[in-house]
């Protein structure tokens, strides 16, 4: 449920079983969690101020600051250390401009413009993603991946069993 006590709400992201919302003034506040469990559920760090949010599964990672913080259950197959709890990730993600999130995948594209992704990579898409420039956007499903690029072309690759990663012709150059 959302808290009545919300206020004005910038933007929001959910999760499985939660959802964090910033407030005006980049303050960030999340709720529910595990039915029954709810005040076990991770919270943010104290007094975050974030420009951007994204939520999977069972997380959410947070831009403050060109710095990445998540929380919540481990990312399967990431280099975070204890699930349910706050969590930084290593320093080698800095300066960050953009977060994109999938079910158990986070990819963060760097002022560099390089992209770094971590997190379950089913499919084996991360090192493919990594080796993109030019990229604006990132949009992530289970298994598959698209990229809008600071030209405004589309591309997607990875799993394709149901025709998801066939952009139409009118959408693969800039309009």
């Amino acid at each position: 449920q959302v808290p009545p006590d919300l206020g004005p709400v910038e933007t929001f992201s959910m999760g499985y079983q939660h959802a964090c919302a910033i407030l005006s003034g980049g303050q960030l506040r999340c709720w529910g969690g595990f039915p029954g469990q709810e005040s076990n559920f991770p919270k943010p760090p104290p007094n975050l101020l974030v420009e951007q949010m994204v939520s999977g599964n069972q997380f959410t990672c947070a831009l403050s600051e060109q710095r990445v913080h998540c929380w919540g259950a481990k990312l399967r197959n990431s280099n975070l250390e204890k699930p349910l709890v706050v969590q930084k990730l290593p320093a080698d993600l800095d300066p960050v401009r953009k977060l994109f999130a999938a079910e158990h995948d986070v990819c963060a594209l760097l002022l560099a413009g390089k992209i770094r992704c971590w997190g379950e990579d089913a499919a084996g898409l991360h090192a493919h993603l990594e080796k993109l420039q030019g990229v604006d956007q990132i949009a992530m499903g289970q298994a598959h991946a698209c990229v809008l690029s600071v030209g405004g072309e589309i591309t997607c690759l990875g799993e394709n069993r149901y025709g998801q990663i066939n952009v139409p012709e009118i959408l693969r150059s800039p309009l």
